[in-house]
């Protein structure tokens, strides 16, 4: 589901040719599309570890921390990232 709803929203960023219209505070497709995708391959790695029953972290907070970092790689925090996120999502 949530690879559908990445590959929708890549289609999406790589149809905005005018770049102009987009406010300063809102990344870029391009900066938004790199950020997608290394959240993309977060989730399919953490969806593809082998569940231990001894496990320390569940799945959720592993998620959490990736995301976290991504961010951090991104030099973005979660508000940012949101802002973002939400205009592309009704634009």
């Amino acid at each position: 589901m949530r690879l559908i709803f990445c590959l929708i929203l890549l289609i999406i960023f790589s149809s905005c040719n005018n770049q102009d219209k987009i406010p300063k505070d809102i990344m870029q497709p391009d900066a938004m599309k790199n950020v997608l995708m290394d959240m993309q391959a977060a989730t399919a790695y953490v969806n593809d570890m082998p569940a231990k029953q001894d496990s320390i972290l569940p799945k959720e907070k592993r998620f959490k921390e990736y995301y976290k970092e991504i961010l951090e790689i991104h030099h973005l925090n979660k508000d940012q990232f949101l802002k973002s996120y939400h205009y592309y999502e009704t634009h």
